[in-house]
């Protein structure tokens, strides 16, 4: 195992983010009051797929897609499949999946707030 996936492991253990996008999406998601929810979330039963943030009770996931203008995997062609591929297997589970880049984080405060609203009422429900 690398280096990295070590450090990755040894931080999620620890419930710290490994990333610095979902550091920052964990505050401003705390700042504005968002329900908690769980970090590497693995909801598929086969494959070793994890959603950035999960709300399980209601099926609803949060994805954060970093590198939207640096050229990461996200965007790369076998990147961009492959999350193609876990988000329809996703939605064949009955999840609901968001999506946030960056830069969402930074001048989408309105859309933010409103997926906060809908995971709130869906877990209210």
């Amino acid at each position: 195992m690398s280096y990295k996936k070590l450090l990755s492991a040894a931080l999620k253990e620890q419930g710290i983010s490994s990333s610095p996008l979902e550091r920052r999406f964990e505050t401003e998601w705390r700042q504005i009051g968002g329900p908690p929810y769980e970090a590497g979330f693995a909801f598929h039963p086969s494959r070793k797929w994890e959603f950035d943030c999960a709300w399980p009770a209601v099926k609803i996931a949060l994805e954060l897609e970093g590198g939207t203008y640096s050229s990461g995997r996200h965007v790369r062609g076998a990147g961009y499949a492959g999350d193609c591929e876990k988000y329809n297997e996703a939605a064949l589970l009955g999840w609901f999946v968001f999506r946030l880049t960056t830069d969402m984080l930074d001048t989408h405060t309105l859309q933010i707030e409103r997926i906060r609203d809908y995971i709130k009422r869906e877990l209210n429900k």
